[in-house]
């Protein structure tokens, strides 16, 4: 039986960038189990943000329709440097890339897809660090598919990783996954909620080097077939604009908060609160391409073996105003027009702007005491904390928030993401 460590580093270190192979992909999802995902995680960000739009909620509705099992299949065929086929078929295919440019191809036409809106094909399979990032991870066998050594995993979700993004992984019960033992790769994932499986993919047929992946042309559009730009999509349809503004807007969002300008840090707008401290460490010298992560430090930072985490800690929090100001400009530099324009016009972010930069820089101070998994104490000390309570306590059951005249109740909350991100450094690993 291999052990944990070596898994969490083969997870960590596989590629797919470098990998040459052809399979066929298939996927199946209960439609009764996916609604109850989806009700869970609106009940959620309702807790958080307050009541969804009505025409947001059934984005993906079109789901429903069908048996209780749509299944799909799709064929892929990947080759090292980043490139990709994947179709209906072997000889149709729906998506292509070159290693440097993905097209989409419908109705005889390639339009290439925005690198902001890119993604591997598969990466749930092909990339698997998103288990280190998300998930405890236990080996629960060994077995062979195909010839080939599969190690038998289950991931439960892991209670301090910080939540980004519209994830669902933290309210499923647990993920099923067969990791090939020589690739890294995984060639089946079944995800399970409430006791019952909402979703299985796997891999069929798999190949590796296949003596089709050496033809470079297969990776690009057909000769002669007409080329276009993406163009964004028609209202909120699963193939249309308001399901591809949601990913732009997500994916802007994130390069806004990488490429936001660094500036040195601001003295705080009172002298006698401390300045925001100086980086211990030059980033903007790190090169893109930086030594890889030893073995030791991945299984460090995912705690593999390790207890628990129990700490107090002060907690000292500066917010630079112009930082702000400029990533939510780099932000909304990356926007289409059409998402630019529902998010308001030049006169309201002008505003924002402006009000960020009269505040200046903000310094707030508490007391931190964590007991993973689950439980925390936030002391708020100094500076203007939200929510406007001086403590913040959950025991995982319940968090309760102190007022001067008054305690509220209600269920248990994750720690804030800022604060999670700390405290379970696992995230990283799917960076």
């Amino acid at each position: 039986m291999p052990d944990l460590p070596e898994l969490v580093a083969l997870l960590y270190r596989t590629d797919w960038t470098q990998l040459s192979l052809s399979a066929t992909v298939t996927q199946r999802r209960d439609k009764a189990v996916h609604r109850r995902l989806r009700s869970l995680a609106m009940e959620e960000q309702a807790q958080e943000l307050g009541p969804i739009p009505r025409f947001i909620a059934p984005l993906d509705d079109h789901l429903y329709d069908g048996p209780d099992w749509p299944q799909t299949e799709q064929h892929i065929l990947v080759a090292p440097g980043g490139r990709y086929r994947v179709g209906p078929d072997d000889r149709a295919p729906a998506t292509v890339c070159d290693g440097e440019s993905e097209w989409a191809i419908h109705d005889g036409v390639a339009r290439r897809t925005p690198d902001i809106i890119r993604r591997p094909p598969f990466r749930g399979l092909l990339r698997p660090r998103w288990l280190l990032a998300c998930y405890d991870l236990r080996i629960t066998g060994i077995t062979e598919i195909a010839g080939r050594s599969v190690q038998q995993v289950t991931a439960t979700p892991r209670a301090m990783t910080p939540r980004r993004g519209p994830g669902d992984y933290h309210l499923l019960d647990r993920v099923e996954v067969l990791v090939d033992a020589e690739l890294g790769i995984l060639v089946r994932s079944e995800r399970i909620l409430d006791g019952q499986t909402l979703e299985v993919t796997e891999l069929h047929d798999l190949v590796i080097d296949p003596p089709r992946a050496a033809d470079p042309w297969i990776f690009r559009p057909p000769p002669g077939m007409p080329r276009a730009e993406y163009e964004g999509l028609g209202i909120f349809a699963p193939e249309g604009f308001g399901w591809g503004a949601a990913t732009t807007v997500a994916s802007a969002m994130g390069f806004a908060v990488r490429h936001a300008p660094h500036r040195p840090p601001r003295r705080a707008a009172d002298d006698t609160e401390p300045d925001m401290p100086q980086d211990a460490y030059d980033f903007s010298a790190t090169p893109s391409n930086g030594e890889p992560l030893g073995d030791d430090l991945v299984n460090l930072l995912h705690r593999t073996g390790l207890p628990s985490q129990d700490f107090a800690a002060d907690l000292h929090e500066w917010t630079d105003a112009e930082t702000v100001v400029g990533a939510l400009q780099a932000f909304r530099s990356t926007l289409p027009q059409p998402v630019d324009g529902i998010l308001g016009p030049d006169q309201v972010w002008d505003a924002f702007g402006e009000r960020l930069r009269e505040v200046g820089g903000v310094h707030r101070t508490a007391r931190l005491l964590v007991s993973m998994p689950g439980k925390y104490r936030i002391n708020h000390l100094t500076g203007d904390w939200r929510p406007k309570c001086k403590t913040v306590a959950c025991d995982g059951e319940h968090t309760r928030k102190v007022y001067d005249n008054r305690v509220a109740t209600s269920p248990a909350r994750p720690l804030r993401k800022e604060l999670a991100a700390l405290a379970d450094p696992a995230w990283l690993l799917d960076k």
